[in-house]
């Protein structure tokens, strides 16, 4: 009798033991609709939060492996509208989603399907003109990549239509039109990529390891000048900037004199020595380094602003060789 007893006690304890190790299934993040379809609309704004959810858990994983810093954010954006751009040299398609953040309209580009790890995300602030976000010439030349490395990539408009280091109001009617006035030096158009970033970290699983910044012109003057002094301690990032850089119109608004905070931000300038900015390009290269940042750039000879070079393909080629550096 004693013996069926402890029989019946150890069955009943493998039973309880394999109940408890069950995996439960694991929500994913909402992906954005990606439907091809004509031009967007610009004059929709989506209401997003932009409050950051706590981070995920940094504790090991059920195989034992460490689980990457990640935003833990889910349910995607509202689309106010989808299109779709063509790769350059026949590589397909890339289907994207419209929204707009803070005045700035965006176009988004999420992996289908979301991959099962924290996304890393990409985004590209253009340069004065916006031909490159309103032609998706920028979707265009880093579509290809974005989708063979699984990136949640983010093309950004600057509030004002035209200019990323102008003030973003008023706005501004005709891109082409000789551009007049000063520098945003309130850091308006700092705080619409902090909340663009903010908004994109709450809708998806971002890795926080490191965000890929790229920049053009005018959008690199804004990273450089305004949101990296401002923002820049926030989240890790990697900055490929492309004929452009300012040093900052204002004092550092973290402390950069710690070592370890300075040490998740890398620049990397690439510009011609016959660019007519190559002496603001250098002053800023010289501030960031002295102040201690990874600071690496690539001088194009005889190439002038933003010319004699691809400056989207170099964006990817830095962004690449960052991607790696992670893995």
């Amino acid at each position: 009798m004693n013996r069926r007893l402890l029989l019946l006690a150890a069955l009943f304890s493998l039973f309880t033991l394999a109940f408890a190790c069950s995996d439960a299934p694991k929500d994913e993040p909402v992906d954005a609709s990606t439907d091809a379809s004509t031009d967007a609309s610009t004059d929709v704004s989506t209401d997003v939060s932009t409050d950051d959810p706590p981070d995920a858990s940094e504790e090991d994983g059920d195989a034992g492996v460490p689980l990457l810093p990640s935003s833990g954010g889910s349910g995607g954006l509202t689309c106010t509208s989808t299109g779709s751009a063509n790769l350059q040299n026949g590589a397909g398609t890339i289907d994207y989603c419209v929204t707009t953040i803070s005045g700035s309209e965006l176009k988004i580009y999420v992996p289908d399907p979301i991959p099962d790890r924290p996304l890393t995300l990409a985004l590209f602030v253009h340069g004065d003109g916006a031909t490159t976000h309103t032609n998706n010439t920028s979707l265009r030349f880093h579509g290809a990549w974005v989708k063979q490395h699984d990136v949640l990539y983010v093309s950004a408009r600057a509030p004002n239509g035209c200019s990323w280091w102008r003030p973003p109001l008023p706005v501004i009617e005709d891109c082409n039109a000789s551009l007049t006035g000063g520098a945003d030096v309130e850091g308006k158009n700092a705080d619409v990529l902090r909340d663009i970033v903010a908004a994109v970290r709450a809708a998806w699983d971002i890795d926080d390891r490191r965000i890929l910044f790229g920049g053009a012109s005018g959008g690199s003057i804004q990273l450089t000048g305004s949101y990296l002094p401002r923002h820049g301690d926030t989240h890790p990032g990697f900055y490929a900037l492309m004929c452009g850089g300012e040093v900052p119109w204002q004092a550092m608004d973290w402390d950069v004199s710690d070592p370890a905070l300075r040490a998740t931000t890398a620049l990397s300038f690439v510009y011609g020595d016959e660019d007519y900015l190559f002496d603001d390009i250098q002053d800023c290269r010289d501030h960031y380094d002295a102040l201690g940042f990874p600071v690496t750039e690539q001088i194009i000879e005889g190439a002038e602003h933003c010319k004699g070079y691809s400056q989207l393909d170099k964006v990817i080629e830095l962004w690449d060789g960052a991607l790696a550096s992670d893995d």
